[in-house]
């Protein structure tokens, strides 16, 4: 008769998913490298190079930390893989188009992509613990429904 209501019961945020944030990274990663080293033509160029630059970021993004020093390491390396493609194509240091300036293009082109690749590698290697940090965070948290005998509000508890 005279008895409260139970309370309800605290609403959880649910957890990430290891395989689902490891599959989105290594998924579109691998899809991507599969259609550039296979591309024949630069249509197939221009949906793999997107893959490649977003897939290793993608799992990490689904757990809450997309920036790492991982992305900027394969930053740095894709800027530096697009410096040596100018030069190879476009930039004359001698005055006339010989071979030296396509070397010099593909060795820094070939350095560029060396730092992408380990920098994917590294971001990729780095997916699940970035997960684990976001399962931690999350279960630090408890949201709860306040009462209908108390004022109106949302009660938020945990370590911050």
């Amino acid at each position: 008769m005279g008895g409260t209501a139970a309370e309800p019961p605290p609403i959880v945020q649910p957890a990430k998913s290891m395989p689902i944030a490891v599959g989105m990274s290594v998924g579109t990663t691998a899809v991507g490298a599969l259609m550039f080293a296979t591309a024949y033509d630069t249509a197939a160029v221009y949906v793999a190079v997107p893959l490649l630059l977003v897939g290793p970021t993608l799992g990490r993004g689904y757990a809450g930390e997309a920036w790492s020093p991982a992305l900027g390491l394969r930053l740095g390396g894709a800027l530096t893989a697009a410096l040596g493609a100018i030069t190879y194509h476009w930039i004359d240091f001698k005055g006339d188009a010989d071979q030296t300036n396509q070397d010099i293009g593909l060795i820094i082109s070939g350095i560029g992509g060396a730092v992408f690749g380990i920098g994917a590698v590294i971001e990729l290697a780095t997916t699940p613990g970035a997960v684990n940090r976001a399962n931690a965070r999350a279960a630090s948290l408890t949201y709860t429904v306040v009462g209908p005998d108390r004022a109106p509000g949302l009660a938020l508890v945990g370590t911050f």
